[in-house]
């Protein structure tokens, strides 16, 4: 069997939507609390396509949003990135991050979403 490319952010926004313990989705799946860890830290990238069919049970969702059609659908496109520098720089996060002295942090942001033609 083939395996899968984890949507590691629906996990994540999943797991919180419906309240789940993560160790109790672990042994409802079937697989160690600490290989769940992994899948949420994104350790893990791949899922075998029984355990993604096992975890897409247990979350009440569909194998298409738990997983991905290639790696490169996890990352950001253009437009992501255009988007997310428009709403950074029409937020108050700068104002709100400046006078506690977080500049690493704007600077990382702003960095994360620079592209050509911005």
């Amino acid at each position: 069997m083939k395996d899968l490319f984890l949507n590691i952010h629906f996990l994540r926004n999943r797991l919180t939507e419906l309240d789940l313990k993560q160790s109790w989705v672990a042994k409802k799946v079937g697989v160690d609390p600490k290989t769940l860890r992994r899948w949420l830290h994104g350790k893990v990238k791949k899922i075998q396509r029984a355990n993604a069919i096992a975890l897409a049970e247990v979350l009440e969702t569909s194998i298409g949003e738990l997983t991905l059609s290639s790696e490169e659908d996890f990352y950001a496109t253009n437009q992501d990135q255009k988007t997310a520098a428009e709403l950074l720089s029409s937020s108050q996060l700068l104002e709100k991050l400046g006078p506690i002295h977080e500049w690493n942090v704007v600077e990382a942001l702003l960095k994360a979403t620079l592209i050509p033609n911005l």
